[in-house]
């Protein structure tokens, strides 16, 4: 009998199991809203300053020497147009300009996986070379809670000759973490740069590496 009555309770309609079902269909379909339509566009403006140690040949070169850069980037759904310029205090200053192309994910403010392919521009400050190199690679955003998430990078640069017949390559990765306040990121990160030059046939290898922290506005 005890049993018969539970069975009863159990499925037996009532207004708030309706109501309460109904709030849930309305979550889910929210959610569904939110994860499958990507955001139409956006925007970032970002500083970021690089806190960088010098070593080549084994050896590590002093003072260090710290790199500041400004970051642009417009996004339409998934394609992106990003641009940015960043000084080295004595060695050199750079542009560069790159397409994006945002794989996983609906918005930059969202767990994503981006791959970008780019131009850089480097000019030597110690002499008159000036290297157009085209570059590719991919980033990962993972977000831990709504404010707090993970981060890493990978972009390969294409060994390219300056005009005067120096060749520059390399590749440079990056992982760390970021905090978001509402529409402000503020990211700390690991950073290493690697760099072959050769120069009047000689080969030199210098590895640039590092803390960088970034600011980023989201529009």
């Amino acid at each position: 009998m005890k049993n018969r009555i539970q069975a009863k309770s159990t499925s037996r309609w009532t207004l708030a199991d309706w109501l309460a079902q109904k709030e849930k269909i309305g979550l889910m379909d929210l959610w569904l809203l939110q994860n499958t339509e990507p955001t139409l566009g956006e925007a970032t403006l970002g500083y970021r300053y690089f806190f960088a140690e010098e070593e080549t040949q084994g050896q590590t070169l002093s003072p260090h020497k710290d790199l500041q850069g400004f970051d642009l980037a417009l996004y339409v759904l998934r394609l992106g147009f990003s641009g940015g310029y960043e000084i080295h205090p004595t060695d050199f200053k750079e542009s560069y300009g790159q397409v994006n192309l945002r794989l996983l994910g609906l918005s930059q403010q969202s767990t994503r996986l981006n791959i970008f392919y780019g131009y850089r521009r480097r000019a030597s400050k110690l002499t008159s070379d000036i290297w157009r190199q085209n570059y590719w690679g991919g980033e990962l955003n993972l977000y831990i809670t709504h404010f707090l998430g993970l981060l890493g990078d990978y972009r390969y640069y294409r060994k390219q000759a300056s005009p005067q017949g120096s060749s520059l390559g390399g590749d440079a990765w990056s992982y760390g973490a970021f905090l978001e306040f509402g529409l402000l990121r503020l990211t700390g990160r690991q950073k290493v740069e690697n760099e072959n030059l050769i120069q009047n046939q000689t080969s030199q290898n210098l590895k640039r590496s590092g803390i960088e922290v970034q600011a980023e506005l989201y529009f």
